[in-house]
């Protein structure tokens, strides 16, 4: 009788032990196909995220080579506080293979004796007026990028006018984009003319109220009107009001002009308060220096570690790379808790899995071996009698593990709304409580991830996927094939002779 036959009608005549064998592999194949089920919707969720976060990336100072630095010399003698990267660096950076666009903006402070400035009329009321306010009210933030990346990016739409022509952004024209709501409480059109200041304050050392020194106007022709896109996460947040309404405050009254105006303002500023300063000349020196927060926007997220490989070696000292999605692995800490916890259950249950399967087909052989013993007796070949018992555990653990995708599937998404939603939940607080968010807020403005508890929870998803289906059949097969391995081993060392003597 051919060896498959023989396998076939093991199974259907050993049903007791079939069944036994069936149920091992279900309950361990439930298990195998609960950790898969966790672990690819950790991974789908992470790329997922980091997919509509795009890659951003920006150059700053690396904080914890700073403190290492720091604690090895804490008098700070032989510490030098780092040089930024010049024009000339983050420009040769631009030029990478895998920079999609770029800019570098620089940014101050300016007030103004006519302009009016926006105030979010739901937060007005918590608001006191200062003083203070017409010296600083407004920030005017430099460009290098004529086509103004937030435009591009469609973090921001243009509604009227243009962007910046290189030539402007060369020279440092006197023109301006700003925001609809600044332009609609000042009624401003594209054409018009407003004059920002800068002032130039001395501040009593008793404290108090300081003296308007000098004020440096700066008229600006206005050529576009443009409209911050806000997320759906600012539009639905309910944590912190307050931070949210200031946000917008302060996107609101933003001037985008070209870095040549900043820079000079800035200068300017620099030259008047150092005047009398009496400190060395290289002090001076680095107070001028021209700080640019840069930005590049990759081709794609999976460019980030090549890009930072390829621009890490050229960075100044205690400067690093930073990704918009950095902050992913604080809020999605529980996530990638639970992804590890299915790893190590997986781990375990692929050990058990082999021992027990091994220690449960090895009994099955040894009540057989009469039966074995007749078939090579009458001449059969033993890697046919290899085969068929392989054949039969594999069609057992076949069916087994089959079922056990469905039922595992089920088995994970109850255990991922324990494990994981609750813990999100129970988590969910506004991200810029976090230190770390609100530097990224800081860093990237409009291209910070934003990333709250809720997306996490809405992206994390147990879901059947050919890559889902195709592991766990892959792992739960090959652990039942590993596990009939050992158990081979008897029916070599089998000797016909003795078992039918």
């Amino acid at each position: 009788m051919n060896y498959l036959k023989r396998a076939l009608l093991s199974i259907s005549r050993k049903k007791t032990k079939s069944l036994l064998l069936f149920a091992i592999i279900f309950i361990l194949g439930n298990v195998m196909a609960g950790a898969i089920a966790i672990r690819q919707g950790a991974d789908n969720v992470e790329q997922n995220i980091k997919s509509q976060l795009g890659a951003v990336v920006t150059i700053d100072i690396d904080q914890k080579e700073i403190e290492k630095a720091m604690m090895e010399d804490p008098t700070g003698m032989s510490f030098d506080w780092p040089e930024p990267p010049n024009f000339e660096l983050l420009q040769s950076i631009s030029t990478s293979a895998y920079v999609k666009s770029y800019d570098f903006t620089t940014q101050s402070q300016v007030g103004s004796e006519n302009l009016k400035a926006w105030v979010d009329p739901e937060m007005g009321q918590y608001i006191s007026e200062d003083s203070m306010d017409k010296y600083w009210m407004y920030t005017i933030k430099g460009t290098q990028y004529a086509p103004v990346l937030s435009i591009e990016e469609g973090k921001s739409r243009l509604l009227d006018g243009r962007t910046f022509k290189p030539e402007e952004i060369e020279k440092g024209s006197s023109v301006v984009l700003i925001s609809k709501l600044l332009a609609d409480v000042n009624d401003l059109k594209v054409g018009d003319n407003m004059v920002v200041s800068t002032y130039i304050l001395d501040w009593p050392e008793s404290g108090g109220t300081p003296t308007e020194t000098e004020r440096r106007d700066l008229p600006l022709e206005i050529i576009g009107i443009y409209e911050p896109i806000e997320s759906s996460q600012d539009q639905n947040s309910s944590g912190n009001k307050m931070y949210y309404s200031d946000d917008k405050q302060s996107k609101a009254n933003t001037l985008i002009v070209p870095n040549l105006i900043v820079i000079n303002e800035q200068r300017a500023q620099n030259e008047q308060w150092l005047k009398d300063a009496e400190i060395p000349e290289e002090e001076k020196e680095r107070a001028n220096q021209v700080y640019y927060q840069s930005l590049y926007i990759l081709k794609s997220p999976d460019d980030i570690k090549a890009f930072k490989e390829e621009t890490m070696p050229l960075l100044p000292d205690f400067y690093t790379i930073i990704t918009n999605s950095d902050s992913y692995s604080i809020i999605a800490a529980p996530v990638e808790q639970t992804s590890k916890l299915a790893t190590y259950v997986l781990y375990v249950a692929i050990g058990a899995s082999i021992l027990i399967i091994s220690l449960v087909v090895l009994l099955f052989l040894r009540d057989r071996k009469h039966e074995l013993g007749i078939y090579m007796s009458l001449g059969e070949h033993r890697s046919k009698v290899i085969s068929q018992i392989v054949i039969e555990v594999m069609l057992v653990a076949l069916l087994a593990i089959s079922l056990s995708l469905i039922t595992g599937n089920f088995l994970a998404q109850g255990l991922s709304n324990t494990m994981v939603r609750d813990q999100l939940m129970a988590e969910n607080q506004d991200p810029y409580q976090d230190s770390t968010i609100y530097e990224e807020q800081w860093r990237f403005n409009e291209f910070a991830a934003n990333i709250s508890s809720q997306d996490i929870s809405d992206n994390y998803q147990i879901a059947f996927s050919p890559a889902y289906i195709s592991l766990f059949f892959l792992i739960g097969l090959g652990t039942v094939l590993v596990s009939t391995v050992v158990p081979m081993l008897y029916i070599v060392r089998l000797n016909p002779k003795k078992v039918l003597m």
